[in-house]
């Protein structure tokens, strides 16, 4: 009698390709050990597939329970929460982000520490890695470290012009607030570029995909836009669009919303 165990390769191929996203394709390699050895298609595809649903990622933890947990301490396990069946916790390894300053965008991970002021995309599913610039030119990072859990001396926000780091496609970059500064670059580049010309206090920044615009929220709900795509070299200046008093953006679905007038 056959079992799921004898399906045919080219099957099991096929099947894989039908996949969507990223939950399915680990839970089908681990139905048994012959579909997980047999499928070549899947363990490249999975890698690009996205996830279902948003995923929280838990602060580690100092109990002492965890320390005593070897195998935990070994993998360097995170904790993430998913909305899927009505909410479940899972455990990832994910040592790129232990002691790490992370804040997350497109379901990636971009993460700092204090070591050389480095900087890494991780993507937590398939711990895929970009590395980034180093962030010397935040002047912020050269306050006391004790400084760095304060609001205005941390990293705020980050953004990506593509939503796929891995892709070929020349106009992807990263952008993030640190404290008071702007900053953008690509993966491939030496350092890090400055954004200028707000006034006031800065409060958001959000990225049009259609306009190919970065939009800056300052003080009184300014609103300034820049092209940070070109590849213009040197700090960028922002344009002012606006004078209405907004306090956030948001874009969703290539829409502005203004939030808080």
């Amino acid at each position: 009698m056959t079992t799921w165990s004898d399906l045919l390769p080219e099957i099991l191929n096929r099947i894989a390709g039908k996949l969507d996203f990223y939950e399915d394709s680990v839970n089908f390699l681990c139905v048994c050990t012959s579909w997980k050895s047999s499928v070549s298609t899947t363990k490249t595809m999975m890698r690009h597939l996205p996830s279902r649903l948003p995923m929280l990622m838990l602060a580690e933890s100092d109990t002492d329970e965890d320390d005593k947990n070897e195998h935990e301490h070994e993998h360097k396990l995170r904790r993430f929460f998913l909305l899927s069946n009505g909410g479940t916790m899972r455990k990832l390894p994910l040592p790129e982000a232990q002691r790490q300053r992370c804040v997350s965008t497109h379901g990636w991970l971009l993460t700092t520490g204090e070591e050389e002021f480095c900087a890494m995309l991780v993507y937590p599913l398939t711990r895929a890695q970009v590395d980034l610039p180093r962030l010397y030119m935040f002047d912020e990072l050269y306050f006391d470290q004790d400084e760095w859990m304060y609001y205005l001396f941390s990293m705020r926000k980050v953004v990506f012009t593509s939503p796929n780091p891995l892709s070929s496609d020349p106009s992807f970059r990263v952008i993030i607030i640190w404290g008071k500064t702007i900053g953008f670059c690509r993966p491939r580049d030496a350092s890090w570029t400055r954004i200028n010309s707000w006034e006031g206090h800065l409060f958001d920044i959000s990225y049009h995909g259609a306009r190919k615009r970065l939009y800056v929220v300052a003080t009184m709900g300014a609103i300034y836009e820049c092209d940070v795509t070109n590849d213009v070299l040197g700090p960028k200046t922002l344009s002012r669009v606006t004078r209405r008093r907004v306090w956030v953006l948001v874009c969703s679905v290539g829409v502005f919303t203004r939030v808080g007038v």
